[in-house]
């Protein structure tokens, strides 16, 4: 398998599951945009919110990543990203349990609810991309360096 082709183990896995290929694709395709948005929150917060002091010596460089990620940007960083993957979870878990709860994988039809939910994770992933970089830049362009 490490040297082999992914795409057979893949559909090997998805036949082993008995999951519908639509929804294998749905999987996938919600894990690449989520790490589009996560990507987009961690450097637009970062960059909106850096931590180049420490304490009483304002030239000295930080390094403990422990005091980076304990500071105001990196707890916001956390809690938004948290906020974004329960949305995300949120928003696919509720029609999938509606639609499987009643016909299990047995209904080969792609339900509406999903569709209208994955949607809505592509908006709400769009916005948590560009918002936060776009913040960023505009302080970064203000900044004088």
């Amino acid at each position: 398998m490490l040297g082999g082709d992914h795409r057979a183990a893949d559909a090997r896995l998805s036949c082993m599951l008995r999951i519908p290929a639509w929804l294998t694709l749905l999987f996938a395709s919600t894990v690449i945009v989520m790490s589009f948005a996560l990507c987009g929150i961690a450097v637009g917060i970062g960059a909106l919110f850096p931590n180049f002091t420490s304490g009483s010596t304002a030239n000295r460089r930080d390094d403990n990543p422990a005091r980076i990620v304990s500071g105001f940007g990196g707890t916001f960083c956390f809690i938004l990203s948290l906020v974004y993957i329960i949305l995300v979870i949120g928003s696919e878990v509720l029609p999938m349990y509606t639609s499987f709860a009643a016909n299990g994988f047995a209904d080969r039809g792609q339900p509406v609810g999903l569709v209208f939910s994955w949607i809505f994770v592509a908006l709400l992933s769009l916005v948590a991309t560009t918002v936060p970089m776009s913040l960023a830049l505009k302080k970064l362009e203000s900044l004088e360096i």
